[in-house]
């Protein structure tokens, strides 16, 4: 019983939740308030600075990723590199890419039987709550 609830669930998460995610996704990551993010070849220079400048190891991450994400689309996605440059710059490319894959991983690594688990025993005990306070 437990292989095909978690089978179930599995066909869940990739046939409903996943294409929800990716839709989410590519709609806030270019129709967004993003735009100075879009245009920027290079991560704008407040994220060194002000309230961001504890934020170092990830601001200078951002730099290593803009550097690998040009050098893909220059040395591998050549074909692609117009359509790619159109839609945004190297930075952004990069940044989004990361962020769908640190989402990606979360989702894929759900166990649905702790998730049912834990949403179960909320509603459990929030109906415990409720019978008590009413009596």
């Amino acid at each position: 019983m437990l292989k095909i609830f978690d089978e179930k669930m599995n066909g869940f998460l990739f046939t409903i939740i996943l294409p929800l995610l990716l839709f989410a996704m590519s709609y806030y990551g270019f129709e967004s308030s993003y735009t100075r993010l879009k245009t920027a070849e290079r991560p704008p220079d407040y994220l060194f600075s002000s309230v961001y400048a504890y934020r170092v190891i990830p601001n200078y991450l951002s730099l290593y990723l803009t550097g690998v994400g040009e050098y893909v689309i220059d040395h591998y996605l050549t074909f692609f590199r117009k359509f790619l440059l159109k839609n945004g710059t190297a930075f952004y490319h990069s940044l989004f890419f990361v962020l769908y894959f640190l989402v990606f991983d979360k989702v894929l690594k759900v166990k649905p039987i702790v998730l049912l688990q834990s949403i179960l025993s909320v509603i459990i005990r929030t109906y415990y709550q409720f019978k008590n306070a009413v009596n």
